[in-house]
């Protein structure tokens, strides 16, 4: 009898020791916007979108009177309204074109490259660029890799733009959202200082990066209000879903009922209500 056996080795995620979780998709990820483009400025186009995401003010600044008639002819192609941008006005739309990967995000881009003065290579753009796109706009760009980790910090700016880059199929995405920045303890805009002794608050029972962020924590009203660890079982509850006042630690969450009750609970599985009906009507031919 002949057997044929193969062997495929799979790379799980872990979420401690040494390794950090991988973004296995980009396109499940709602954090991140993706460069659609076929040319070799999605690092300019990138940062465009990135402003237009997080800093809708620092925007119009960078352009106003830096656009070209050549730029503002392919903007105006085909439009009933003349754009603002090189008045250092940009509209609603024009955010959303940005973001969309529309004509205009080319366009900008392009002129982002003239700007800051840094040519446009065959090959795309490298670490020496964003140091110059920095410079000239005065923001940090930060760059992760699909093992979520750090392969570029610029210098420290309050305004920062972070880029995700799959190096593979030359593909650049954004992370638009603060899922970087922002203190995963005490959840304020910046980051705290991870390697400061950790603290526990004797209210709720979660660690924290120093008294600064032990601080923070309650100052953002993420203190027992909003989430708490049991001193005894050591379980993490949220507040809306379960008060501290009613947890027991012998109890779980039926999946079922959704309410919580001893391990030897069990329930049936329950009928869903129906949904009320909308004044929508359809009329077909």
């Amino acid at each position: 009898m002949d057997i044929t056996i193969k062997l495929l080795k799979i790379d799980i995620p872990t979420d401690s020791g040494r390794r950090v979780n991988k973004i296995i998709t980009v396109n499940s990820k709602h954090s991140i916007i993706k460069i659609r483009n076929n040319d070799t400025i999605c690092l300019a186009r990138a940062i465009v979108v990135g402003l237009a995401v997080q800093n809708s003010e620092k925007l119009p600044d960078s352009f106003r009177s830096n656009l070209t008639e050549d730029d503002l002819k392919q903007i105006n192609k085909t439009r009933q309204s003349k754009s603002q941008i090189n008045e250092g006005i940009i509209s609603d739309n024009e955010k959303t074109y940005l973001i969309d990967g529309r004509k205009l995000q080319g366009v900008v881009a392009k002129a982002l490259h003239r700007m800051c003065s840094i040519p446009i290579k065959e090959t795309g753009n490298d670490f020496q660029d964003a140091k110059a796109f920095e410079e000239q706009l005065n923001i940090e760009i930060q760059v992760y890799n699909l093992e979520s980790r750090h392969i570029y910090k610029g210098k420290e700016n309050h305004i920062k733009i972070y880029v995700l880059m799959y190096f593979k199929h030359r593909r650049i995405y954004l992370c638009h959202k603060a899922e970087f920045k922002k203190c995963n303890a005490c959840k304020s805009e910046t980051k705290c200082d991870a390697t400061e002794s950790q603290v526990t608050c004797i209210r709720c029972d979660k660690y924290f990066y120093g008294k600064t962020c032990l601080y923070n924590h309650t100052e953002n009203k993420k203190c027992i209000e909003y989430s708490y660890i049991c001193s005894q079982c050591h379980r993490y509850y949220k507040t809306r879903g379960l008060p501290i006042g009613e947890h027991k630690c012998d109890e779980i969450k039926c999946g079922n009922c959704k309410k919580y009750d001893n391990r030897d609970h069990q329930r049936y599985m329950l009928k869903k209500d129906i949904k009320p009906h909308s004044e929508k009507y359809v009329f077909f031919d």
